[in-house]
């Protein structure tokens, strides 16, 4: 039996729905046809970014049918893979046959959340070379202490927005390579992943932690939940510092402040996938210097798929904020 999951948003919980046993053979079918088309469900070959990575395919069951095509092919299948993120030539593609075909409609997937997969996997690709752009930053050091920050110097505003200053103390924890070992990578998101807290859970929701989670994808609710976390508006001494934005009506996503200066590197996880520096564009989101001036990348301005709201920058007295999930889903 194949359980498929839509691998699209970060904080919440994805749609997902177990596969028919007509549906699970016409999958078993392409795949035997064009075994190419999986890949792992993680690889440092793939840098997805914010949006539709594709379909993530696991047993759920043991059956004669996944048996049987494991006899037949020359390599031994996982229990669990993706498809959809790989180009593939073959007529017969198993990511469009789940989302056009007979199991998204079966289960009701959403027409804009269909709408956003039929533009493509989001995977992030190289800056162009003119910009003169950094696309990765230098490895910041992982220690954690208070530090302070410096004098604004003039900036040469390149990408059309102000820089929102840091506090003048702050906690910063440069820890993307904890979160992403195999131990946490899959059981924190981009909220557990804010607030510093490798404990937070696969889908951490913000108010859940302070009793009253947010009730829907919107400003609101996602700024309310932040306040009943414990998270203030305004600078708190030796604090952490986050940014908040929502996909409308359907998700919401999360940065913190990873580095001090000179850099100010920001840093983000997408749902299970790997903590990163760099946005949907391939932009480090960090301060640049430029020939032309200094560049500030941050979560107000970076590339962000469908997370077009703004939620705003929060702040909390804390090392390490505690968040957790809700026992149940809200919104879904």
């Amino acid at each position: 039996m194949l359980e498929v999951e839509m691998d699209i948003f970060s904080g919440t919980p994805n749609p997902s729905w177990v596969l028919t046993k007509e549906e699970e053979s016409q999958v078993l079918e392409i795949i035997e046809a064009d075994p190419d088309q999986i890949s792992p469900v993680s690889t440092e070959k793939e840098k997805f970014g914010l949006g539709y990575r594709g379909f993530l395919v696991r047993t759920v069951k043991d059956e004669v049918a996944w048996h049987q095509l494991q006899s037949r092919l020359d390599r031994r299948l996982p229990e669990e893979f993706r498809v959809g993120s790989r180009p593939t030539e073959s007529d017969a593609s198993i990511a469009q046959y789940l989302l056009e075909g007979g199991p998204a409609r079966r289960n009701g997937l959403d027409d804009e959340l269909r709408d956003a997969a039929s533009r493509g996997v989001a995977l992030v690709q190289p800056p162009p070379p003119e910009g003169g752009f950094e696309s990765q930053p230098q490895p910041p050091t992982a220690k954690a202490e208070p530090d302070t920050s410096p004098e604004a110097d003039e900036e040469d505003y390149l990408r059309g927005y102000t820089w929102h200053r840091p506090c003048p103390s702050s906690y910063f924890y440069s820890n993307a390579d904890i979160f992403n070992r195999p131990e946490f990578i899959y059981r924190t998101n981009c909220y557990a992943y804010a607030c510093n807290y490798l404990y937070g859970g696969r889908y951490a929701h913000p108010g859940a932690h302070g009793g009253k989670p947010a009730t829907s994808m919107t400003v609101d609710s996602i700024r309310g939940g932040l306040y009943v976390d414990g998270w203030a508006d305004n600078c708190q001494p030796k604090s952490l510092t986050i940014a908040a934005v929502v996909w409308p009506n359907w998700d919401f996503h999360f940065y913190r402040l990873a580095t001090g200066s000179p850099y100010w590197v920001w840093g983000h996880k997408l749902a299970t996938n790997a903590a990163v520096h760099y946005d949907n564009c391939g932009y480090a989101i960090r301060r640049t210097p430029h020939y032309l001036g200094t560049i500030w990348q941050h979560p107000a301005n970076c590339c962000r798929g469908g997370y077009t709201d703004w939620v705003g920058w929060f702040y909390q007295n804390n090392d390490e904020a505690y968040c957790k999930q809700p026992p149940w889903i809200p919104g879904r």
